[in-house]
């Protein structure tokens, strides 16, 4: 008994103690401030400063996971590499159940399976994939408490990434964390889809390089079987009948069909006319120079012709010489014609047969800038790149009746004719019907 009141007497001892400080450090107070007003004043300061630590922790560790998405998107080689490591990190930032990032066709998710009704209901499943109703879509999957925010990632319309969580709806500052993710996928999208054009067009380049190689080599190998096949079995004719003492004038004939041959040659590698008189006079020697004697070919001239570049008149030039080749290799045509004009921006060349047509042009077609049929040899390839080379297109229309040709070559502002002089033949040649 002596024991417990002695226990008693201490804590009461202890209380009165405290009681008695406590009454003695009140007159240290601000006039009119209690006790406990004061330690109540102490504990909300002590609140407020745990909570500023806490925020400015928060806001370190959402700096922290911003950097690493940023990072992500930087370091990886697509959105769908990059988004299986930036869906975890969004759930972390937003305090989300889950993420999800729809890429055209591709779903991933963090948190929830892909097949999940949250997942499925956001996403928009057999309606709009969009993002306006999202969250109304979730409610309707998965019940009331739902919440869903999404922003736009790509420049697709599917291209979403939504974060979902029960509970409180998101703030202001969770969707300018959602929008600042987002916007680093689209920067990082537009960098990606700007290094595949770049990719693209350097292996463009390389293969036309490549092809350009190829029609040198075929060029050249061309020049060395006409030189023999027309020059040097001529030549060697001439020898033999000269040798054996034959008529003067067949040997002067055989000297005449080399002396052509070599002219063809000469105007195969350099055409010697386009200089000194023009694209319009060159054209027309060559034409009347044509080696072909099934082939009737006719030149037609719309009106004046600017002075021209030497690379416009001698891509101009190659094209028709091409054209007019190919016609006499494969179109078994009797007549072509070729026509020659200048608007008041481009150069137009066209040249027109009555031959049979190209591969797969049984009812009429156009080709404008694609692929040429299988089987319409290197040919068009060649007249197609010598335009494309000067910012010009090659179109061709090609039916049972007949193929034609037409080159479009812009003139620099220099070459473009005078006002007074211009000629307008509504910027181009007159068009066929698509079908015949």
């Amino acid at each position: 008994m002596g024991a417990r009141s002695g226990g008693q007497g201490i804590r009461l001892s202890q209380e009165m103690k405290v009681a008695t400080l406590l009454a003695g450090g009140a007159a240290l107070l601000p006039a009119g401030l209690g006790v406990a007003a004061y330690l109540s004043k102490r504990s909300r300061a002590k609140i407020r400063a745990a909570r500023a630590a806490m925020e400015a922790e928060r806001a370190l560790e959402e700096v922290r996971i911003l950097a690493e998405v940023a990072s992500t998107f930087n370091t990886e080689g697509n959105l769908v590499q990059a988004f299986r490591r930036v869906l975890p990190l969004v759930v972390a930032l937003l305090g989300s159940e889950a993420a999800v990032a729809r890429l055209g066709e591709e779903v991933l998710t963090a948190g929830l399976p892909p097949s999940s009704p949250e997942v499925r209901a956001v996403l928009g499943v057999g309606g709009d994939p969009g993002v306006a109703r999202a969250e109304e879509r979730l409610t309707l999957a998965a019940g009331p408490g739902w919440r869903a925010l999404g922003a736009r990632i790509g420049r697709s319309p599917l291209d979403v990434l939504y974060v979902l969580r029960q509970g409180e709806p998101f703030n202001e500052r969770e969707r300018s964390l959602l929008t600042s993710v987002a916007a680093d996928a689209r920067a990082a999208a537009a960098r990606w889809a700007l290094e595949e054009a770049l990719t693209a067009a350097a292996e463009e380049r390389l293969a036309l390089l490549r092809r350009l190689v190829r029609l040198q080599e075929e060029e050249r190998a061309r020049v060395a079987r006409d030189l023999h096949d027309d020059l040097g079995q001529a030549l060697t004719a001439a020898y033999i009948e000269a040798t054996r003492g034959e008529d003067t004038g067949r040997i002067l004939k055989g000297l005449e069909e080399a002396l052509r041959g070599l002219q063809r040659a000469v105007w195969s590698l350099s055409p010697p006319l386009l200089e000194e008189l023009g694209l319009a006079a060159a054209l027309r020697k060559y034409v009347e120079n044509n080696p072909s004697a099934e082939l009737k070919v006719e030149l037609e001239v719309e009106g004046p012709i600017p002075s021209l570049p030497r690379e416009v008149s001698l891509a101009c030039f190659r094209i028709v010489q091409e054209a007019l080749a190919n016609v006499a290799r494969h179109a078994r045509a009797t007549r072509a014609k070729v026509k020659l004009a200048a608007t008041s921006r481009n150069l137009l060349v066209e040249v027109a047969d009555n031959g049979r047509g190209m591969p797969g042009s049984a009812r009429g077609a156009w080709w404008r800038g694609g692929e040429f049929p299988a089987g319409a040899g290197l040919g068009l390839l060649f007249m197609k790149e010598r335009a494309e080379s000067l910012g010009g297109r090659l179109e061709v229309y090609s039916s049972p009746q007949g193929t034609r040709v037409m080159a479009t070559l812009p003139l620099p502002p220099a070459a473009l004719p005078p006002k007074e002089q211009r000629h307008y033949p509504g910027e181009g040649m007159d068009s066929p019907k698509e079908s015949v």
